[in-house]
């Protein structure tokens, strides 16, 4: 890491570094991390031939923390149990100082942090929001699509900019042709949700979710009965008032409408999840979806109300992940 605070000393810009880095094969952060056994979706490379990318090592030349400081607080969960995080404002962080030891001086990140603020006010400016801006990524290296919008708007992936002998996916996208086909799956998926809006409708009528609860408890007092029966019989062998013979009969027959009655119940709580969770799923049936489905192309809203990220495929084709439910592929 201080080798990339060096290299900013020097004037380097970031996507010099990330070359430098690339060409030497330094492990990433990620790699390092799936070597000590920690493995999350988000780090998926090609093999070990992940490259750096420009955030990666913005990132580090603005961690404090190699200054001997933890910091806490930088970001938080909006929702619970969601995996996005938002950043909380400075003013909002904890930063305890000399917890550790420093690898940095305090003019080498002063350094870094200076190169960093120049390059930034020299790509500043207005950023044009795109059909499908933040949404579409190639499905080889993960890396986000970049997009050309001369002789005609298409798709292509920069990863050798990053590293000169990276192999990926060549060749472009045109935009259009992907949003014709990002309109067709977004009609049928519209298609899709409606009809679970009316599935849910049938499911609330039906009054099948009451009846499974009544039916779940009558069995959870099934078996704590035979619990306590069978824990009776014990005491009644160990007082001698049955003989072995009688308990191990009585305790086979307890023992097997126990687990019939355990069987009964998981079947029952396994249909009265999917119910509910029909019922439940109702957060894009808020939206009028009609409208939608009246649409004649594909929008910018629709993009950004349906769809999460769009992965692209070697042969053109693609993976859409939805932004509420189970992934569909085209």
């Amino acid at each position: 890491m201080r080798k990339i605070f060096q290299m900013a000393g020097e004037g380097m810009s970031v996507m010099q570094i990330l070359r430098v880095l690339n060409r030497k094969r330094i492990p990433t952060p990620g790699q390092l991390k799936n070597r000590h056994g920690e493995f999350h979706k988000w780090w998926v490379g090609v093999g070990d031939n992940k490259v750096w990318d420009g955030s990666t090592v913005v990132n580090i030349l603005r961690d404090e923390r190699y200054l001997g400081k933890n910091v806490y607080g930088k970001y938080y969960r909006p929702v619970v149990g969601n995996y996005r995080t938002k950043r909380n404002s400075r003013e909002e962080w904890v930063i305890v100082e000399d917890c550790h030891e420093a690898i940095l001086s305090r003019e080498e990140f002063t350094t870094a942090q200076k190169i960093l603020r120049e390059q930034e006010g020299q790509n500043s400016g207005s950023r044009i929001t795109y059909l499908f801006s933040g949404k579409i990524r190639c499905a080889n290296c993960r890396y986000a699509l970049h997009r050309m919008k001369s002789p005609t708007p298409r798709y292509y992936r920069i990863t050798k900019r990053r590293a000169e002998d990276f192999q990926c996916v060549k060749g472009h996208l045109q935009e259009s042709e992907l949003a014709e086909a990002v309109f067709a799956a977004v009609r049928t998926y519209i298609e899709v949700l409606l009809d679970r809006r009316e599935l849910k409708k049938k499911t609330e009528d039906s009054g099948r979710i009451p009846a499974l609860r009544k039916q779940l408890t009558s069995l959870q007092g099934c078996v704590k009965e035979c619990q306590e029966r069978k824990a009776k019989l014990y005491e009644q062998l160990a007082d001698e008032e049955i003989s072995r013979e009688v308990f191990k009969s009585r305790r086979a027959s307890l023992s097997n409408r126990q687990e019939e009655a355990q069987a009964d119940q998981e079947r029952l709580e396994e249909e009265l999840a999917k119910l509910e969770h029909i019922i439940s799923s109702g957060r894009m049936e808020d939206q009028t979806l009609e409208n939608y489905l009246g649409m004649e192309e594909l929008t910018r809203e629709m993009v950004k109300a349906f769809i999460d990220c769009i992965y692209v495929y070697d042969d053109k084709s693609i993976h859409i992940q939805w932004r509420f439910e189970s992934g569909m592929k085209e």
